[in-house]
């Protein structure tokens, strides 16, 4: 679909009959977690039953962007007839979210938040990186006006703020509102920073979101139903949650969604690192020291990962964890890609590719779990993928170039080596050919990637 050639629709122009809304909105839960969905579901799914007039219903923006989705993800529909449609629903979308803010709607700011993430990853998803970036941007502005950065444990919110649930009467759904707002400040910035990092953004707007981090003391985020049985737990009494997190352990935070979090939190920290370090001809002594810090607290964090080969296949947080130890082993890759200093060097060579490696065993595992089909995944993680490639796809041919100038010297070794990182990049190839549909902006890479790896024999097709 061409995003430069959206059709203005009035209200009256799409009807969504309830036959075609429910398989639509079941299609967008499918990839709901991927795509940034932070509301209670039962609460989302029972606001769907009201009738349109209730105070409870769902926003009508929110609603037609979650259809946008559940229409753009459908597989099974005719190629023109669809895309024709998508134009329609897309109109429908930005005609609507701009009005959430304004409506009456007890929720509005939250479901604001949400419309705009949403619309954020649709547009990274269609390929308008520019547009995505606007968008998710503007969720994670809101976040802030509304001091979802800025929650202190289990306390009462500002009702006076405006659009907060004024209907949250019981204990619970406050608990539960409070926890939308908490989880969608932290997706709104893993989505912002992981996004950032792997679109090679200026190293202005990393820091810009690093900034920020002082400001930060709401806890990590955590199940949405957890909200409404358990307290929260800060990391330090009146120490921000960020620079607590960067400066010592956690103890804080185990979650599967905080750990995604983190994880998308140290992936900005190394390219803020990486890319300073790249501006100026020698190192300082500061970078120096905060390298060494870096790489020690991803190593403290690589540590506390839930293992993914104990993570049941039928899990719903299977896709979650998998993204963690992708991201986590890209951070390792991006920071040892930067040395300080010429002592550094042979160490990072063995650090970047047992990364790779790492990351490699991940996807096979992950192969595996979907029972020999690969499953969809964060679209954000297929240029992450890519760059695991190149590490992988430049240390075979190290190791083949050492082949041919000793045949014999550790040639069994060697070439055992080889094999395994070819088995693994393999691995990797066919998991982004089963996801090429959800990252358009990458597909040229990836199969530039296939012709420059031409001579591994076996991966030739695995892009045709």
């Amino acid at each position: 679909m061409d995003l430069n050639e959206q059709i203005l629709v009035s209200d009256t122009d799409v009807v969504v009959e309830p036959s075609t809304r429910t398989p639509l909105v079941d299609n967008f839960l499918n990839f709901a977690t991927e795509f940034g969905f932070f509301l209670h579901l039962p609460r989302f799914r029972q606001s769907l039953s009201f009738p349109e007039e209730h105070s409870s219903r769902l926003s009508p923006g929110l609603l037609n962007v979650v259809e946008l989705l559940g229409h753009h993800l459908d597989p099974n529909r005719n190629d023109k007839a669809r895309r024709r449609l998508e134009q329609k629903y897309l109109s429908l979308a930005l005609l609507h979210i701009p009005k959430i803010l304004t409506s009456s709607h007890a929720d509005r700011v939250i479901h604001a938040i949400q419309a705009e993430i949403l619309l954020g990853m649709y547009f990274y998803h269609a390929s308008s990186t520019l547009t995505a970036k606007y968008h998710l941007n503007a969720a994670l502005a809101m976040s802030f006006a509304t001091g979802a950065h800025k929650i202190q444990g289990n306390l009462p919110l500002d009702w006076s703020l405006p659009g907060l649930s004024e209907t949250a009467t019981t204990e619970r759904e406050r608990r539960i509102t409070e926890g939308e707002k908490i989880n969608g400040f932290w997706t709104a910035l893993s989505l912002n920073i992981s996004l950032a990092v792997a679109l090679h953004s200026p190293l202005d707007e990393l820091q810009m979101l690093q900034s920020q981090n002082a400001n930060i003391y709401s806890p990590w985020p955590m199940d949405i139903e957890e909200y409404a049985t358990r307290y929260l737990l800060l990391e330090t009494n009146y120490i921000a949650t960020m620079e607590a997190f960067l400066k010592q352990p956690s103890v804080a935070g185990r979650d599967p969604f905080a750990m995604y979090v983190k994880s998308s939190v140290l992936l900005g920290r190394a390219y803020i690192l990486t890319q300073s370090m790249d501006r100026e001809n020698v190192v300082s002594e500061r970078q120096t020291t905060e390298f060494v810090l870096l790489d020690k607290l991803i190593d403290t964090f690589h540590s506390t990962l839930i293992p993914f080969d104990q993570t049941d296949s039928s899990s719903m947080i299977l896709t979650t964890v998998f993204a963690i130890h992708i991201m986590t082993n890209v951070v390792i890759i991006l920071l040892w890609s930067h040395c300080p200093s010429d002592e550094y060097r042979p160490h990072a060579i063995r650090k970047r590719v047992w990364a790779a490696d790492s990351a490699a065993r991940i996807v096979i595992q992950f192969k595996e779990k979907c029972d020999g089909l690969f499953g969809f995944i964060h679209p954000i993680l297929i240029p992450l993928l890519l760059f695991i490639s190149r590490v992988i796809v430049d240390e075979v041919e190290r190791l083949a170039a050492a082949e041919r100038q000793s045949p014999t010297a550790g040639e069994k070794e060697t070439m055992e080596k080889r094999r395994k990182l070819e088995r693994g990049l393999h691995g990797i190839l066919e998991l982004m050919k089963a996801n090429e549909r959800h990252a358009p902006s990458s597909l040229t890479e990836i199969k530039a990637l296939v012709t420059i790896y031409r001579s591994g024999g076996s991966l030739q097709t695995t892009m045709q």
